[in-house]
């Protein structure tokens, strides 16, 4: 046996087990499992980074890390997306967030797939669908996108990859009509790229604009002064200097009543590291002063004992 008969046993014993996964997990039907190209999305996500295979893999099964599944597991106190804040946080929601920043944000990553669809010298049409699809951001079906064109191509096209849907697409599982029709352009010598390459990078592009999403929530949810999770820790700290500030210079020693003095900066545009600084500085301090006394007046009841 070959090692290229090998491999090709392989691919469709994982494509039969995905397609019963899939179809229990409610990702694709059978019927749209069918309609990728999976042939070229599986050469493309062998050709990816591992930890971004996993992370495709988490998104594309509804188990990344939003703020949904993690209130679930106890580990965020609100479910919330960190940018909206209007609605629960899936990995659904993380590509369709209508927060002005993530939507500037995609329509970035939409000119930036643009530019490269021109540079590699996709079908005109092509080019056009694919954009009009993409920025739709789920609010057109891909035979909206396509007009109201009879070309037979464009309208199998259009049917295959609205079983897929537009979710499923920005995840990388792109109809394999796709393919297909650019392979034309190559042989009419409009494009030195195949239509099994450019189909490769297509997924893998649209991938990465998806990942994007990600990575501008995830700054949102961990920068040290802004993040979700620096708030809910200047929360905590805000409340426990104010509890300190309102003790005053009661059970400080005289050469730390100076700690009361010190003006701290506003928690909102700082880490909040400082006052973090300041807060152990005084309960040290305050717990110093405790033992000192205690010592003090236990050695007064030896004292006294002593002379009894």
């Amino acid at each position: 046996m070959t090692s290229d008969t090998g491999e090709r046993i392989r691919f469709h014993c994982h494509y039969a087990l995905a397609k019963e996964i899939f179809a229990r997990h409610d990702i694709l039907s059978p019927a749209a499992f069918a309609q990728v190209d999976w042939p070229n999305v599986n050469i493309a996500l062998h050709g990816v980074p591992r930890c971004f295979q996993l992370w495709a893999c988490k998104q594309v099964h509804n188990i990344a890390g939003t703020n949904r599944r993690l209130h679930r597991q106890g580990q965020r106190s609100s479910p919330l997306c960190p940018s909206c804040l209007e609605v629960s946080e899936t990995c659904a929601h993380v590509l369709m967030c209508e927060e002005e920043n993530r939507v500037q944000c995609f329509q970035m990553s939409a000119n930036n797939l643009e530019s490269w669809l021109k540079s590699v010298g996709t079908c005109d049409l092509l080019e056009e669908y694919i954009m009009t699809f993409v920025r739709s951001r789920n609010s057109k079906s891909f035979k909206e996108c396509i007009g109201g064109t009879r070309d037979p191509l464009a309208l199998k096209l259009a049917r295959s990859q609205d079983r897929i849907g537009w979710r499923r697409f920005m995840e990388g599982m792109i109809s394999k009509e796709f393919c297909r029709i650019q392979e034309t352009q190559r042989r009419l010598g409009r494009t030195h790229v195949s239509g099994a390459k450019w189909a490769q990078s297509l997924s893998v592009k649209l991938l990465e604009m998806t990942h994007g999403q990600w990575l501008v929530r995830n700054f949102l949810i961990h920068d040290k002064v802004a993040g979700m999770l620096a708030l809910e820790k200047k929360e905590d700290l805000q409340i426990a200097i104010e509890e300190q500030q309102a003790m005053g210079l009661e059970g400080l020693a005289e050469e730390d009543k100076y700690l009361m003095e010190i003006s701290l900066a506003d928690l909102e545009t700082t880490s909040g590291e400082y006052q973090a600084y300041w807060l152990i500085a005084v309960k040290a301090a305050r717990n110093a002063f405790l033992v000192r006394r205690q010592r003090a007046q236990a050695a007064s009841r030896r004292s006294q004992t002593n002379h009894g």
